[in-house]
């Protein structure tokens, strides 16, 4: 297989994956969208009851239906399911009432809905409670310990419990430390628990399929099984937990409930999880070929090698750090951006303009790689047709760096720094479709627990040309056969991301 087959068949799979993503949206659904991820109530004191509210709207054609659990009963949604026609809204009210919590607090609201794409994600709430002074009891004389009578000894039942609750829920640690252990001691059993955190959207697709089973949708949270009985929310758990306990320790114990097929699926990612990534990965690769990135680094190697006679190997070293030094920098150049848009969409006018802003950016991108491509087919000109590119000031300042930082003696350690410095600088060309990805990831709800793997693969994707080209180089391929082969390709280059482009852009829109 020699060089030029490897390129071709790189750029196939990139054409692919930008087919698929511009396939990927109009297979949605409905499409919910609320106006804020996270409710923060502040400091206040022990006893206050804070309100707020959610404004949940149905941007589909269809109709939308929607529910909350909190998870704790401190915590309440009203109303507690909601029905949305097509392109309208509701307002949920929320209230936390902080009697009995103190310090931080952290609580979650699941959403559950029947919207394709996101059909479960989560609201936090969390705020500071200070705990109000608490009058000195009068102390009661010592009692003395009661001598219990020796009992004889006996198999004790082994009854098996499931927990679906929040790792915050502060009310399932007490269960699990104290009424439990309690609960042991009292009827002589034996209770093996089982932890499932419902922060992870596996275990709440767990959790709805064995409701659904058993016909008893929606339960409130914290949800406790005990053989084939369910117990919902915190009262009806500190009601009725003891008599089950009772009874199934009369019967010998209680078998670990049974899990559906989903529990078992490898990774855990369902149908819509695996769909959903298509979008970054398309991005990602449109990104890897952008002109800027590969002129500097063939720039790069030139330099090395003719100006510097670099040997291959000190080139593909130098390489392979500058690449690390690329991710590295673009992927906290992304979190950077991605946590100050968030801030900022949090808001719902805000983020209104902020994503018709980033759809009117992505359509002038669009037509211009466009027309550039219509350009350069009908001319053969790349030089003077193509305008969405480093300015010369900057490609100037570039190239000097190079030349500067790879005048140091130890080249190899400097090429991460040099990495850092030539990413910031392309990032005007570049950052073209970085930046309205990342606005594309806070339009969809699903992403935004997951960025930091989403920008990571995004990054990886990035840079995985430039490890080709160097390993092309490194086993023979000159850098007059990869400039070659980018001006054949260019016009094919320019289409996709120009049908990338108009994709985004749509999809801007449809948020608004």
């Amino acid at each position: 297989m020699n060089h030029q087959h490897i390129l071709h068949i790189y750029t196939r799979a990139m054409l692919l994956s930008s087919i698929l993503f511009v396939l990927w949206k109009p297979l949605s659904g409905q499409n919910i969208s609320i106006d804020k991820d996270s409710l923060d109530f502040g400091n206040v004191a022990q006893g206050t009851v804070a309100a707020f509210t959610l404004t949940v709207t149905n941007d589909s054609d269809g109709i939308l239906r929607a529910g909350f659990r909190p998870s704790c009963d401190c915590i309440s949604v009203k109303p507690e399911r909601v029905s949305i026609e097509p392109r309208q809204h509701t307002i949920v009210n929320v209230t936390v009432d902080t009697k009995g919590y103190m310090d931080a607090f952290s609580g979650t609201i699941y959403v559950q809905s029947n919207d394709a794409d996101n059909p479960y994600f989560t609201v936090t709430v969390k705020g500071a409670i200070t705990a109000p002074e608490v009058p000195r009891e009068k102390s009661e004389p010592e009692k003395k310990p009661q001598i219990p009578l020796p009992q004889l000894e006996r198999q004790a039942a082994l009854i098996n419990v499931a927990i679906f609750a929040s790792a915050s829920c502060s009310y399932c640690i007490t269960l699990k430390q104290s009424i439990i252990p309690a609960l042991e001691k009292k009827y002589g059993v034996q209770i093996a628990i089982d932890s499932f955190d419902l922060d992870l959207p596996r275990n709440f697709e767990i959790l709805s399929a064995i409701e659904k089973s058993r016909n008893m949708p929606f339960n409130k949270v914290p949800v406790v099984f005990v053989g084939s009985d369910i117990l919902a929310g915190k009262n009806e758990i500190n009601a009725s937990i003891g008599a089950l306990v009772e009874k199934y320790g009369q019967r010998g114990g209680a078998k670990k409930i049974e899990l559906p097929a989903i529990e078992n699926r490898g990774t855990g990612e369902t149908a819509v999880e695996k769909l959903t990534i298509m979008p970054v990965i398309a991005a990602g690769l449109i990104d890897s070929i952008n002109p800027c990135a590969f002129a500097t680094l063939i720039f790069f190697i030139s330099y090395l090698g003719l100006v510097l006679k670099k040997n291959r190997f000190e080139i593909a070293a130098a390489g392979f750090v500058f690449i690390s030094g690329v991710f590295t920098t673009y992927f906290l150049i992304g979190l950077g951006i991605f946590g100050t848009l968030r801030t900022l969409t949090g808001f719902t006018f805000v983020s209104k303009i902020v994503y018709a802003l980033t759809g009117l950016f992505a359509l002038a991108l669009g037509l211009r790689h466009g027309y550039e491509a219509v350009l350069i087919k009908k001319t053969g000109d790349i030089e003077n047709s193509i305008r969405l590119k480093l300015p010369g000031v900057i490609r100037t300042r570039l190239y000097d760096t190079i030349k500067k930082f790879s005048s140091f003696r130890y080249l190899v350690p400097i090429a991460f720094a040099l990495a850092s410095v030539v990413t910031l600088l392309e990032l005007f060309c570049t950052g073209q479709v970085y930046l309205p990805t990342i606005m594309y990831l806070l339009s969809l709800r699903q992403y935004r627990s997951t960025a930091t793997a989403y920008l990571a693969l995004y990054c990886l994707l990035f840079v995985v040309p430039l490890i080709a080209v160097f390993t092309l180089y490194y086993f023979g391929m000159t850098t007059e056969q990869l400039k070659r082969f980018f001006k054949n390709h260019i016009v094919t280059g320019k289409v996709i991301t120009a049908a990338f482009f108009i994709t985004l852009a749509l999809a801007m829109f449809i948020q608004l």
